[in-house]
Formats: structure tokens, sequence, C-alpha cells
């Protein structure tokens, strides 16, 4: 019994640590000074939590609006630019599926990485509102625990990792199981 529970808990904490891995790229000399953001989501099951996740992550002094795309949306850059006038949006954060199936978890210099199925890809990029290249990109692959869920916290982490955003990372309260607050960090 103590050595099936012990291997439950040992499958348990692999699955949860290994559950996103996140490469990013920064041009540290093209950030722009950034307070309001427009959040434009492609993904097949857009989140529309997304908005209120990134409020209740980003440290104080930013604002965020969000619009959900399908892929298939025929959303020209034109509706873009008035959501972006409308939000007076500093700077957009793109964030894209890009694949959904078999994938590569883990470095592909890793020899510790393992094909995961039922995972998927997205793709994020920020740029300034007024222009057209991105000065921050990131590649995020999911296990298929998380699915096609992102989390605003690891996203806003890693932009605070890269000096996008100033600040820190705020403690957040959130529901947990059975309704409970638990504190998020």
């Amino acid at each position: 019994m103590t050595r099936t529970f012990n291997l439950l808990t040992i499958s348990g904490i692999i699955l949860l640590t290994s559950c996103m891995t996140m490469r990013s790229n920064i041009q540290s000399e093209s950030i722009p000074k950034v307070k309001r953001i427009l959040i434009v989501t492609k993904t097949r099951k857009p989140q529309p939590s997304y908005e209120a996740d990134f409020r209740r992550n980003l440290p104080e002094g930013y604002e965020v609006c969000t619009i959900n795309l399908d892929r298939l949306s025929l959303t020209s850059d034109d509706t873009i630019r008035e959501e972006v006038l409308g939000c007076k949006s500093d700077a957009i954060l793109t964030i894209a599926t890009t694949y959904r199936g078999n994938l590569l978890v883990g470095d592909s210099n890793d020899t510790n990485s393992r094909p995961s199925t039922g995972a998927a890809q997205f793709n994020l990029e920020m740029r300034s509102a007024t222009e057209k290249k991105p000065f921050w990109r990131a590649i995020i692959s999911t296990t298929p625990i998380l699915g096609e869920k992102l989390s605003a916290r690891t996203i806003v982490r890693r932009l605070l990792r890269d000096g996008v955003l100033e600040g820190k990372l705020p403690n957040v309260q959130q529901s947990g199981p059975q309704g409970k607050i638990v504190s998020a960090n």
C-alpha cells in the first residue's frame, strides 16, 4: 500500500512539474514603454477568462484588453487596430495555437526530451501597437494535462523575467478545489 502511494505521489509530482515548457527570445533594444496591452488570442478554444486572468496577474499599473479570434476568423488587421485605439494599447500580445497532436516536450538538445500525445504548441508574440515587427517571441508546449489552456501567470512571469514588463508578480488569490481560496505563486 505504501509503495503504491509513493509511486502515485512521485508520478503526480512528475506530471505537475512537466506540464509546460517555454522558450523565449527578446530584442531588448526595441522594447517600448508598455502599460496597456491588447491580448489577441487565435486558438481553437479561446479562453474567455484570459482578460480577468491577466488583470489578476499583471503587476500594478498595467491595463489589459482582449480580443478572441477563432482560427478561421476573417477578422482583418483593421479590427485589431480598432481594438488598439479603443483600449489605448501600447502593445499587442498575440497568442496563437500552432499545433495540436504529438510534440517533443523539452529542449531539442536535451536527452530527456520525450514525445507527448495530445499536447498543444503556442506561439506568442509581443509588438508595439504602432510597429509590425515583434520585440518578444515565445513558444510554449503543453502536455495533455493542460491541453490548450495557458496560464496567464506563467506568461506574465516570463515577460517580467525577460524585462518586457516591470514590477513584480502580485500575490494572487484564486479559487481552488471545492471553492477554497488559495494563494497562487
